[in-house]
């Protein structure tokens, strides 16, 4: 199932544009631009930005993917069947723009991710929500080099498992963004570091730890809690 984005299609990739076309890809720049849309999934073979147009909400409500045995909003990862000579890596995600994304997953036990990419970056006023009830292991945001937040609202708020955390990557740097981060898990964690700055407001909770890093830095300005 699904549409796939086509030169021919690109410019009003669902085929609504009697109403408004909701979404469009530029080749280009690589970037999906949404518009008041409602889909199910959006799944990348190469880096990939995500415009959210001013004042728009959109929302996914992902269905099962057996490719990763489980639920996926946002993904950008090479795929095997499709390219010969994918290795199956992560590829960069880029969320920006001033409207609102919901991301809701409710699954009864499958594994689930919210947003998955390799350095994944949300900026520029961008709303984001992710919401996942139910799984058996989750992460609302998962970035496998970095995520980074920037001049934004982030919200994860994922319940299930002991195996269920909102943010998660090796780096996780924040400036001038509010956070909100609740995992049954895990809040917000990293192996390596995390890096709070430029009165950045962060809330998190978590069954094991609220924040868990190798290195948290806070700058002036600031609240974690």
């Amino acid at each position: 199932g699904g549409v796939s984005v086509t030169p021919q299609n690109a410019s009003d990739v669902l085929g609504d544009a009697d109403e408004g076309a909701t979404v469009t890809y530029d080749a280009k720049s690589k970037t999906l631009t949404l518009n008041g849309a409602s889909i199910g999934s959006i799944v990348a073979e190469d880096d990939l930005t995500i415009s959210l147009a001013a004042g728009t909400t959109n929302t996914i409500t992902p269905e099962y993917n057996s490719n990763i045995s489980g639920y996926e909003g946002i993904g950008a990862r090479e795929d095997k069947a499709n390219l010969p000579n994918a290795t199956n890596a992560s590829k960069d995600i880029t969320i920006t723009g001033g409207g609102k994304l919901d991301i809701t997953i409710n699954n009864g036990s499958s594994s689930a991710y919210g947003i998955y990419g390799n350095n994944v970056k949300i900026n520029e006023k961008a709303d984001v929500t992710v919401e996942i009830t139910g799984s058996s292991q989750a992460a609302g945001i998962q970035g496998e080099s970095s995520v980074s937040i920037e001049n934004s609202t982030v919200t994860a708020e994922i319940e299930g498992s002991d195996n269920c955390l909102a943010v998660i990557s090796p780096t996780v740097n924040i400036s001038g963004a509010t956070v909100t981060a609740n995992g049954s898990a895990m809040g917000v964690t990293a192996s390596d570091s995390i890096t709070i700055t430029g009165q950045s407001t962060v809330t998190a909770s978590g069954g094991n730890y609220a924040i868990y890093a190798g290195t948290i830095t806070l700058d002036k300005g600031r609240t974690a809690r």
